[in-house]
């Protein structure tokens, strides 16, 4: 009798896990990085104090680690300084 109540909340347990793992990958999947270029950009100049652009796109890495992989990004020069780009990276 008690065999049949363990089998039953394993079944249970793995029902909830299974729908939860589930919802978070339709989660990461239907969420586009991209779409929130415009707000990560602005985040990125007010804590530098300096100029950032985005011109490639956002995407999920997946693998060893969750990331994300950015691509043609440049941070500006203080304003002082002749040159208008510090860094780009391709």
């Amino acid at each position: 009798m008690r065999l049949k109540y363990f089998k039953y909340i394993i079944e249970l347990f793995t029902l909830l896990f299974s729908i939860a793992l589930l919802s978070v990958i339709g989660w990461v999947v239907s969420l586009d990085p991209s779409s929130h270029k415009d707000t990560i950009i602005q985040e990125v100049e007010d804590i530098l104090g300096r100029r950032f652009e985005i011109h490639g796109d956002i995407d999920w890495h997946f693998g060893p680690g969750i990331g994300f992989t950015v691509q043609n990004i440049e941070v500006g020069r203080n304003q002082n300084l002749l040159k208008a780009t510090m860094i780009r990276l391709l």
